[in-house]
């Protein structure tokens, strides 16, 4: 009978024991209690729509603005001499990153085909999309303006052409599709032009001889202009006053109310105008900030 009170009291004790050990482990150092009692739950991130604008909350998640632009329009937005992209269409998107929220290096730039950018926008591929743009000439919604341009005519700097009239049995480079070689022959009907993709192919026509002049809308023309200072000058022709908004998805008010009032602010603070003396003041062409609406 000793005996089996000494035993019960070994494994009493043993037990006691593993216990003790069990409680321990439990209640000392957690740094892996991961590890025992598996992966606790996830930080709470919000999908649900809080501004009122699904592309806005998109934005504010992801802390990065996606944008359409395209990268042969210079001096708007073409690679510069380090790769990256710049011109004024880039610091405008990044005027608006900044009033978004976002540091102005948080935009993202994505070139999409301009016959596709309505569906990127729409499905959201890309939040806002740049590439000159103008009321009435395009279907998709815009806010803006940011910047104010018209139809007109470059130059070498050296020609004698003075004024739009002389152009009359001159050949004349004009971009396809966007009805300014029309805009044209009603100003000057004599004017000999030739219609091709783009305005750099117009320039290599006029760097080659093969053109006089280029008839486009000035945005474009500040930019080639501004990329060679003193190479090309603007007559100031002002044949269809127009003006650049940025794309947006369609039916977003909230969207459209927060990017006029981040453009309307710079367009008062100095920061519009500091952003074209870097990139298009070079052309020789000035500009004020319109009032975007």
């Amino acid at each position: 009978m000793q005996r089996i009170k000494t035993f019960l009291a070994v494994v009493g004790a043993l037990a006691l024991l593993g216990f003790g050990l069990l409680a321990v482990r439990a209640c000392g150092d957690d740094s892996d209690s991961d590890a025992n009692f598996g992966p606790g739950p996830l930080p709470a991130t919000s999908t649900t729509a809080t501004s009122g604008s699904p592309t806005l909350d998109k934005i504010t998640l992801r802390k990065r603005l996606v944008v359409s632009m395209p990268r042969d329009r210079p001096g708007l937005s073409a690679p510069g001499p380090d790769g990256q992209l710049a011109g004024f269409d880039v610091e405008i998107a990044r005027i608006l990153a900044t009033g978004l929220g976002l540091a102005p290096d948080a935009v993202s730039f994505k070139p999409v085909p301009p016959s596709t950018v309505d569906g990127a926008l729409a499905s959201g591929d890309v939040d806002l999309a740049f590439g000159g743009f103008v009321p009435g000439a395009s279907s998709m919604e815009l806010a803006g303006p940011y910047l104010d341009t018209s139809v007109d005519v470059l130059v070498p700097a050296d020609a004698e052409t003075t004024e739009v009239g002389q152009l009359a049995g001159r050949r004349v480079c004009a971009v396809s599709g966007t009805g300014d070689a029309d805009r044209l022959r009603a100003k000057v009907p004599d004017a000999l032009v030739t219609e091709v993709a783009g305005t750099r192919q117009c320039l290599s026509l006029l760097s080659a001889s093969q053109a006089q002049a280029i008839v486009a809308d000035d945005g474009a023309l500040r930019g080639l202009a501004a990329a060679d200072p003193g190479a090309y000058r603007l007559l100031g022709a002002a044949l269809a006053p127009q003006s650049y908004g940025v794309a947006q998805p369609s039916n977003d008010e909230v969207l459209h109310a927060k990017l006029t009032e981040v453009l309307a602010k710079a367009a008062t603070d100095g920061t519009w105008q500091s952003a074209y003396d870097r990139t298009l003041g070079p052309s020789g062409v000035p500009a004020t900030a319109p009032t975007p609406r």
